[in-house]
């Protein structure tokens, strides 16, 4: 059965978003063709966030729903975590735990001439199929596995994948076959 959005309260507005959290200046990180991705930090403790922007629109309303299901239906250390979201007649502001600035891209490409070490390699795999294992016990699946969705946290032992951007994510009725 598919989650669906804990409405035990209405969302928040845009204004409710403002009191709590803070964009500063410059704050895009990027855009992925659905939403402005930014930094943000709560007002009160000054933690670090991750706020995703997504304009609203009849297709970005349906799909940011099953994005917010998706990210309810699956907690795991693996996964970022989505903290609270807000809406209001434009915008929805979806917050998430902070990520680092640098994707598994990033990471691969920094890599010295001997290439990742195979240790951090089978971490960072194992890390990954956990988070998949999750959603697909969930009956979710991601669609958009990728280097760029892919984040490391933390470095040496202290170093922990989180999946991210559950935008393309789909709940699948057990019973029927997946096509593309």
């Amino acid at each position: 059965a598919q989650a669906q959005l804990n409405s035990t309260a209405p969302p928040q507005t845009s204004t409710a978003f403002q009191k709590k959290y803070c964009l500063p200046r410059k704050s895009l990180l990027h855009f992925n063709g659905y939403s402005e991705v930014h930094e943000g930090f709560n007002r009160s403790s000054l933690e670090p966030v991750t706020v995703n922007l997504i304009p609203r629109s009849v297709k970005n309303d349906a799909t940011t729903k099953q994005f917010l299901e998706a990210y309810q239906a699956c907690s795991h250390p693996n996964m970022t975590m989505l903290r609270e979201w807000f809406v209001d007649d434009k915008t929805f502001y979806v917050v998430m735990d902070n990520l680092p600035a640098e994707d598994l891209v990033d990471a691969l490409t920094g890599c010295h001439a001997n290439g990742f070490p195979e240790l951090n390699v089978r971490a960072i795999v194992s890390d990954l199929l956990h988070a998949l294992d999750q959603m697909h016990n969930k009956n979710i699946v991601h669609r958009s596995v990728k280097l760029e969705n892919i984040f490391i946290t933390g470095t040496g032992s202290d170093a922990q994948v989180k999946l991210t951007d559950l935008g393309f994510s789909r709940f699948l009725d057990p019973s029927t076959k997946m096509a593309s």
